[in-house]
């Protein structure tokens, strides 16, 4: 999933640069996973909890209305 919605964001981007978008934010979502697995030694809930909903997607379209992102990739 993550996959398909990098290449659908950065239309044009060699695969070279799809990778190296996509390890990063793979590794991220282990992290957020991890913790809630941790957290869910103490509170059960958190084992139910999805790590997607924990990231604040306004954020990123917020930088993507910008322009910056589109500016990066005209380099």
């Amino acid at each position: 999933m993550v996959r398909y919605v990098l290449r659908s964001k950065m239309s044009g981007a060699t695969d070279d640069v799809l990778e190296e978008s996509y390890r990063p934010t793979v590794s991220e979502m282990a992290v957020i996973k991890s913790g809630l697995d941790i957290l869910s030694l103490e509170y059960a809930q958190a084992k139910q909890t999805d790590p997607n909903l924990l990231i604040d997607p306004s954020l990123v379209r917020q930088i993507e209305q910008s322009g910056f992102i589109d500016a990066l990739y005209k380099r």
